[in-house]
């Protein structure tokens, strides 16, 4: 038990390379300081993004997620960094989900057929990520059953041009996934576990860490990083 404290309060132990300007976002929920356990909160990255909670309780693995209230994180000031259009981008969140009865929402910066792009969980656990134009998405899946409940994930979109891959625990499960086409621009705030209307998709669950970069992280990369993150909460 000591040892998994020493691990998860030293967020710098981690693989991550915190002065690279392509790490755009950065959330070790689980970091016992001020900046996380208080509201706002501030991203661990260079651009020290304030984050808005409502809800999403503090514990010592993250920030649990009530789909009943709903809760959510909501970061405020300028984010147009995330704003992806014609850029690549990777996403990886470390999750423990608790229901797949409805859809989950892990990072949403758009809104179906209209613009932007979301990460989600389906409905009985489905991996899916949406890039979206007016009138028009593009969708890359996992395989039905990809998210079981009550286990912890790290769970992880690369998108490169117009192709995007999910990974889970480092390792591709990408099943299906049309042509991307780049997303319409947004200037929506991004919102982690919910939609953009902060009423559907709810998160049930714990948010262990979130982190998404401006660029498209090889395979090898995201399998380190995700086997790192892992291993601070097993």
């Amino acid at each position: 038990m000591l040892a998994k404290r020493a691990i998860a309060a030293n967020a710098h132990l981690l693989p991550i390379d915190r002065s690279d300007p392509t790490l755009i976002l950065y959330l070790p929920f689980w970091y016992p300081h001020g900046d996380m356990t208080g509201n706002p909160i501030y991203s661990y990255d260079i651009y020290r993004h304030s984050c808005t909670v409502s809800g999403a309780t503090w514990g010592s693995t993250g920030r649990t997620f009530n789909p009943a209230t709903p809760d959510y994180i909501e970061l405020s000031g300028d984010t147009s960094i995330m704003n992806f259009t014609s850029g690549d981008f990777t996403i990886i969140a470390n999750v423990y989900v608790t229901d797949t009865s409805s859809a989950r929402m892990i990072f949403n910066r758009g809104l179906y057929q209209t613009d932007g792009y979301f990460f989600d969980i389906e409905t009985g656990g489905q991996i899916r990520f949406f890039t979206n134009q007016a009138a028009a998405d593009q969708s890359t899946v996992s395989n039905a059953g990809a998210v079981s409940v009550n286990t912890r994930y790290s769970l992880g979109l690369a998108r490169s041009g117009a192709n995007a891959n999910l990974y889970r625990n480092g390792v591709d499960v990408t099943a299906a996934g049309g042509g991307h086409i780049n997303p319409a621009t947004c200037a929506r705030t991004l919102k982690i576990g919910i939609w953009d209307g902060k009423a559907t998709e709810p998160m049930s669950g714990i948010f262990n860490a979130l982190l998404a970069w401006s660029r498209c992280l090889p395979a090898s990369e995201i399998a380190n990083i995700s086997n790192a993150i892992m291993m601070t909460f097993n």
